[in-house]
């Protein structure tokens, strides 16, 4: 078959685009690039984006891409696109940067008092995603201090490390379940505290952290020195389906308190927290743990949202407990302020203590979280529980700083 000179070179020319798409298509992402950073250094937001870099574009899902972002805390996507270059591509993500430094006030009121307090946060420091949270606490006859500071470990600096110094003047009051108070002390106490934390590859994380407690027991006139340290390991995972972030991990600890001349106490937790969505917006939800601690007194026992659950006053305390708390969320409506979501979910709490002994509580629990779009907190919510077990109601209120 003849050929012209001209369609020859039209033929030719049309295999070498041919070729160059086919290049482009097994093209891997080399680069990683943001629009809309104000205060975030770039290589900061990249870290974000890290574990894509070097996979073909048809194998990273956007959502995970997305999800990635919104974990950050400091940025929100608003788009994601793959651009071509030099035969590979760009991952270039358009974004949000939400304010970081901020006033919270803080404020609750309730059957045991009221509380009211102020916090100032910064919650991207520096740029580096570093953390410096600086609060008080005033509630009637008692008042805390904290200032604490986390530098992530995104920089040159790695690992992650923290550090927090406290200090809290107050009545320790020990409660029964039902609420009653037992008895009252007067306690001043001073905490300092250090650790480190480090990602290993994949989901895996590990932290190690190192205390100093003073108590002074006024009421018994007795002052406690201890030393408390905290290994951690953990893995965590999250997916985004369009609505809701779902994040899903779990982490075992081991924590040794040694009080100077006195006897020392061991504890050991398994928390976890599991998200799935059955369609965009609409998910099933596990939390809960466990807590083993059979050492403990009544000043070193621990409440029932340690395990996640909000079937009793904080006030409440065991030496070991199970806490469950499963049901399913529903995205109401999402705007650029934030998604509002419903929750309906049913508790079950087994603890031992040393004010009940054995005991085994259950209940529903419904509620309202906020997920914030603009601002680096990660959500309020509100929500009620209904005690089955001893027909009493508590009300719960929180401002999270971790998904």
């Amino acid at each position: 078959m003849h050929f012209s000179k001209s369609r020859g070179a039209f033929i030719l020319a049309l295999w070498m685009m041919k070729g160059g798409v086919l290049f482009a298509q097994n093209g891997v992402v080399r680069d990683i690039t943001f629009t809309g950073l104000r205060r975030t250094k770039p290589f900061v937001a990249e870290h974000i984006l890290e574990k894509f870099r070097g996979l073909r574009p048809e194998e990273i899902d956007e959502n995970d891409v997305r999800a990635a972002i919104i974990e950050s805390g400091i940025l929100d996507p608003e788009r994601i696109e793959f651009l071509p270059h030099d035969g590979d591509y760009t991952l270039h993500a358009v974004v949000v940067e939400k304010m970081a430094f901020f006033p919270v006030p803080l404020f609750m009121a309730g059957p045991s008092g009221w509380t009211a307090g102020l916090a100032v946060a910064d919650m991207n420091a520096f740029g580096i995603r570093d953390t410096f949270v600086l609060t008080g606490i005033y509630s009637g006859d008692s008042w805390f201090a904290m200032a604490m500071y986390s530098h992530a470990g995104v920089t040159a600096v790695r690992p992650g490390f923290m550090g927090a110094v406290s200090y809290a003047h107050s009545e320790f009051k020990a409660h029964n379940a039902y609420g009653d108070t037992l008895f009252s002390i007067d306690r001043a106490e001073a905490d300092v505290s250090g650790g480190v934390n480090y990602q290993f590859s994949g989901l895996w994380e590990g932290r190690f952290m190192l205390g100093y407690n003073r108590s002074a027991f006024e009421t018994l006139n007795r002052i406690d020195h201890a030393i408390t340290a905290r290994p951690q390991i953990g893995l965590r995972g999250s997916n985004w389906d369009g609505y809701l972030l779902n994040q899903n991990s779990a982490a075992l600890e081991y924590e040794m308190r040694a009080v100077l001349d006195g006897a020392a106490t061991h504890r050991v937790s398994l928390l976890f927290n599991y998200n799935r969505s059955i369609v965009g917006g609409f998910r099933w939800t596990a939390k809960g743990g466990a807590v083993w601690s059979p050492e403990s007194d009544m000043f070193t026992e621990k409440p029932p949202s340690t395990v996640n659950v909000t079937l009793m006053t904080d006030n409440f305390r065991a030496t070991t407990m199970t806490g469950l708390y499963a049901g399913f969320e529903k995205a109401l409506w999402r705007t650029n302020a934030g998604t509002l979501a419903l929750l309906a979910a049913y508790q079950a709490f087994v603890s031992r203590s040393l004010s009940d002994g054995d005991s085994f509580d259950h209940g529903p629990f419904a509620g309202v979280q906020f997920y914030l779009r603009r601002i680096a907190i990660p959500a309020i919510g509100l929500g009620i529980s209904f005690n089955l077990v001893r027909e009493t109601t508590q009300w719960s209120f929180s401002i999270g700083m971790q998904f």
